[in-house]
């Protein structure tokens, strides 16, 4: 019982009962922690698994997204804009935007996997937001996607989202503080 809660399969709250966990990307987190620490992850290569699954997710959101889907990417983008001289609440606000998507995809597994690996890459994404120079770019690349996506555009959507990521990991390559693993 203590390992699958240590696993995150089971929560265990004392002087109650013990519950099945049912947020997938909770049952992904310590197993994801646990193979980057054992295997020494550099966050090189967990940018490139961001990569090749956000470009699919955006295609997906393309192809799936509801109104509501919309009107969330929406609402976050008018979020960040309000947020553009403040790094660390646009952050907020960019990583809404980014969840909005793999909600949008309508793939739970490739949506829980990437809110595990964001959880990872957290500390990252802080140092990336404050290292970016010119978050109006940033706020832009996004209203690309955005725009591909609403459009229903799959190939526009990863092709606008792999332009956002190479540009990010560019910024991640100049960072001089930047420990390589996690």
């Amino acid at each position: 019982m203590k390992a699958l809660n240590v696993l995150g399969v089971l929560e265990i709250r004392p002087g109650s009962r013990t519950y099945l966990n049912k947020s997938i990307s909770k049952l992904l987190i310590n197993p994801m922690k646990f193979m980057t620490l054992l295997h020494n992850v550099s966050i090189a290569e967990l940018f490139v698994t961001r990569k090749t699954i956000e470009v699919a997710l955006a295609r997906l959101a393309a192809e799936n997204a509801t109104e509501d889907d919309i009107e969330q990417m929406r609402h976050a983008l008018e979020e960040s804009k309000k947020c553009i001289e403040k790094p660390k609440q646009y952050l907020v606000h960019e990583m809404d935007f980014h969840d909005a998507i793999f909600r949008a995809s309508n793939n739970r597994i490739l949506t829980a996997f990437m809110a595990s690996l964001n959880n990872l890459l957290i500390e990252v994404r802080e140092k990336t937001v404050i290292a970016y120079l010119d978050l109006e770019d940033s706020l832009q690349q996004h209203i690309n996607i955005f725009n591909a996506i609403k459009n229903r555009n799959p190939k526009k959507a990863g092709d606008a989202m792999l332009e956002h990521l190479n540009k990010i990991e560019s910024i991640l390559s100049n960072i001089p503080d930047l420990d390589p693993n996690i």
